[in-house]
């Protein structure tokens, strides 16, 4: 998860949310969190996936990006938020962000 092996970026199934996030807060002021923030980066992406409500092409898309290009895609490296709003087609507006982050991290090698 985002801080913490057992955490995903959207907190379901707890009653106090506010709670919760301080509980994060606090392990992560302790130090007592993974190195690596991004552990469960298939949840964060099914989150992404869910929360924006992306047409099945969107998913299957997400699904083959590079690490460096979906971080770069749901806003985690670049200037967009993870929430896609004020567009029509939310799977439209995923394309043009995959287009865009693509040509910032091209395949090497």
């Amino acid at each position: 998860g985002l801080v913490g092996r057992e955490n995903s970026f959207v907190i379901r199934g707890v009653r106090n949310t506010s709670a919760t996030v301080m509980n994060r807060m606090q392990k992560a002021q302790e130090g007592s969190f993974d190195i690596e923030p991004f552990v469960h980066l298939p949840r964060i992406v099914e989150d992404f996936i869910e929360i924006n409500r992306f047409d099945a092409r969107g998913t299957e898309v997400l699904q083959t990006l590079r690490r460096e290009v979906l971080l770069h895609v749901m806003g985690f490296t670049a200037e967009n938020a993870f929430v896609i709003a004020g567009v029509r087609n939310p799977s439209a507006a995923l394309m043009a962000r995959v287009s865009a982050a693509q040509r910032l991290f091209p395949p090497t090698g």
